[in-house]
C-alpha cells in the first residue's frame, strides 16, 4: 500500500465526481511531533471515501493499527488496537463565521481555503481526537505505591502502608480529627 501522507484531494475534483476512495498507509513518523501521548507501531491503515454532500464534501471511512501507550496509573508501556470511524465534512474556501467575528457550536463543518484537503494532517488529528485521555494498561491496573513509588500489579510494597504527613494534617487537628481521634 502507498504511503498517503501527502496526498491532497482537490476538493472540486469531488464536488465534481464524487466517491474518490483513499487506501494507504500513514508511516508513525508523521504523528512523532503531534502525538506525544503515544506512538504508533508500524504504520496506519487508512481507507477514505470522498462524496458529495449538498455544495459540501463528505469524509467517511476507518483508520486503524496498532498504537503503543504508557498507563497513567503504573506507568508501564502497553499496546492497544486502534479503530477509528472517521466521517467529516469540508467545505471549500474560507469560514463564513471567521469573517464575521462569530462561532457556531452546530456547525460542524471545517472550511479549507485552499481548496485541496491533506489526508494526512486529517488521519494526524483523527488520531489524536480518538486516543484515550487516559491511557490504563487494563482496567483493573492498581498503579503504583503512593507512599514508596512501588508497582502495585507485581505484588505489595515493602512500605508501613501508613498515612503520610501531610501540610494539612495540622487542619484535621483542628476540626477533632487528630491522629488518635479518627
Amino acid at each position: 500500500m502507498r504511503d498517503i501522507g501527502a496526498v491532497k484531494i482537490p476538493l472540486d475534483l469531488v464536488l465534481a465526481e464524487p466517491g474518490t476512495r483513499v487506501l494507504g498507509v500513514l508511516s508513525g513518523s508523521a504523528l512523532v511531533d503531534r502525538w506525544e501521548e503515544g506512538r504508533v507501531e508500524g504504520g496506519l491503515a487508512v481507507e477514505l471515501t470522498f462524496t458529495r454532500d449538498k455544495n459540501k464534501v463528505r469524509v467517511r471511512g476507518s483508520i486503524s493499527g496498532v498504537a503503543g501507550f504508557t498507563c497513567s496509573r503504573c506507568l508501564e508501556p502497553f499496546s492497544g488496537q486502534l479503530e477509528i470511524a472517521v466521517d467529516r465534512i469540508f467545505s471549500q474556501g474560507a469560514d463564513p463565521a471567521l469573517a464575521a467575528r462569530e462561532w457556531r457550536m452546530d456547525d460542524d463543518v471545517v472550511h479549507v481555503e485552499a481548496g485541496l484537503l491533506e489526508v494526512g494532517p486529517l488521519v494526524v488529528e483523527e488520531v489524536i481526537l480518538a486516543a484515550p485521555m487516559v491511557p490504563l494498561c487494563r482496567e483493573g491496573c492498581l498503579g503504583l505505591c503512593p507512599a514508596c513509588g512501588a508497582d502495585r500489579n507485581r505484588g505489595g510494597c515493602d512500605c508501613s502502608g501508613g498515612e503520610k504527613e501531610t501540610p494539612f494534617a495540622s487542619l484535621g487537628v483542628l476540626l477533632g480529627r487528630g491522629p488518635e481521634g479518627r
